[in-house]
């Protein structure tokens, strides 16, 4: 006779996932004075709880099942249509190995018309006019819609902010 699996555990790098206790004969998962060295109620441990070991997720599984679920690794990267000139229009374009929304950043802070955007054939467009001189750091975050892949990010800089050649 077996017992039930367990009430699910973690899941580290170092070791496999831990089980709860057994439900039949009353058995439990460990060994100690009162049990004896033949776990004859303790059923499979359970998947683990949700808890990162390196880029695996364990889920609740049934007993003595893990599912691991591996993540792929998401890509973006950023170019731009012509050196930015202060207050001018430049246009930004963040190309993805996955669809998803893109987020444009100039100096760490959000580019406004640039947020969220939806990637179309895996790129996104933004046309920004830069409000500073001088040094910018461009960088992007892919937020895929496809839940197998993870974020990713990109820094592109930092590029000179030229100024204005003309008289507005």
């Amino acid at each position: 006779m077996y017992g039930s699996g367990g009430a699910g555990g973690s899941w580290s790098s170092a070791t496999l996932a831990t089980g709860g206790t057994g439900a039949a004969n009353g058995g439990t998962n460990a060994v100690g004075p009162t049990t004896p060295l033949v776990n004859r109620g303790g059923g499979g441990a359970g998947g683990g709880n949700g808890g990162v070991a390196i880029n695996a997720y364990g889920t609740m599984g049934a007993a003595g099942v893990i599912i691991l679920r591996y993540l792929l690794q998401g890509g973006v990267s950023i170019s731009l249509s012509s050196a930015p000139t202060y207050r001018s229009t430049t246009a930004l374009t963040a190309t993805t190995t996955v669809a998803g929304r893109v987020t444009f950043y100039a100096n760490n802070k959000r580019i406004p018309g640039c947020v969220n955007l939806f990637t179309v054939s895996l790129i996104a467009t933004c046309n920004w006019r830069p409000a500073v001189h001088g040094s910018i750091t461009i960088s992007t975050l892919l937020v895929p819609t496809d839940s197998n892949y993870s974020n990713a990010t990109q820094i592109l800089g930092p590029v000179a902010g030229a100024t204005r050649t003309s008289k507005r």
